[in-house]
């Protein structure tokens, strides 16, 4: 068993500190070679070491129902059209869009001692950032609003984590390493099926001419991959972090055709037991 001094004590370093960081860190880098993003690095490197402190975690979970929720800031990446309100748009720079924000609740229930079942619906709501192109020879400007509403099905894994030896008489074990000890990192994946909603504005290219707007909704494929950090608060209840990756194959709404949907959200995530 390792140890360090510091300040003349000698504090407990468990052998078993990094045994999660190897099972997130497949998981990250698939995601991470995808979307060959420097956000998405970073997200990765960020996760890897919060779950890499967490490794002191013991037990495993017991068979019964529990409830999740998150919040937080919603990231989607660049997006192409094909055609927005019947014009053709294909090879036009993709639209930038700005940070939205994501929820999600759901309810699970643990039938194994690592392994649960998770249904979960949310939502999602972007709006793209004000864009003017030359389409057809006409001058275009525009601005979207997109919600997205979530229906999936998935499993999350909490590796079992070994409960960490007991301190000697000459070692201590600080405030900081009690609370290391007792997180629980854990991995999920799922597919499903989502609403989109959009409601897209092209003002009018000049005072001669008339803008134009439109609105509806399609329904699509949806997937994602999650992963996160959560920390006990009570016997029932845990709060931690949580990113989580999620794509559609595409929308298509009033005469618009937008391709692939990536996004990442960052958020904090509540557990609560039964």
């Amino acid at each position: 068993m390792a140890s360090a001094n510091i300040m003349g004590k000698r504090t407990n370093e468990p052998r078993y500190l990094g045994c999660c960081v190897r099972r997130l860190c497949g998981l990250v880098e698939l995601v991470s070679t995808i979307m060959n993003t420097k956000t998405i690095g970073l997200l990765a490197v960020a996760l890897a070491a919060l779950a890499r402190s967490g490794c002191g975690a013991e037990i495993t979970d017991k068979p019964g129902l529990y409830v999740i929720g998150d919040i937080g800031p919603d990231f989607v990446q660049k997006i192409s059209f094909e055609r927005i309100l019947g014009v053709n748009t294909a090879g036009s720079a993709p639209l930038g869009v700005k940070a939205g924000v994501r929820g999600t609740v759901g309810v699970a229930y643990t039938f194994m001692p690592q392994l649960s079942a998770e249904l979960e619906g949310g939502f999602s709501y972007n709006e793209t950032k004000a864009s003017s192109a030359i389409v057809g020879g006409v001058p275009l400007s525009g601005s979207m609003r997109l919600w997205f509403v979530p229906l999936t099905v998935g499993l999350t894994w909490r590796p079992p984590i070994p409960a960490p030896r007991p301190p000697s008489e000459i070692e201590s074990t600080y405030f900081g390493q009690k609370v290391i000890q007792l997180a629980r990192p854990y991995i999920g994946g799922g597919i499903g099926a989502a609403a989109v909603f959009g409601d897209i504005d092209v003002p009018a290219p000049s005072t001669n001419a008339s803008g134009r707007s439109g609105s509806g909704r399609d329904t699509v494929l949806t997937y994602y991959v999650k992963a996160g950090l959560m920390f006990p608060l009570n016997a029932r209840t845990e709060l931690g972090l949580q990113y989580r990756f999620y794509g559609a194959p595409g929308f298509e709404i009033k005469d618009t055709k937008a391709e692939e949907i990536y996004a990442h959200a960052v958020s904090v995530a509540l557990r609560i037991n039964f």
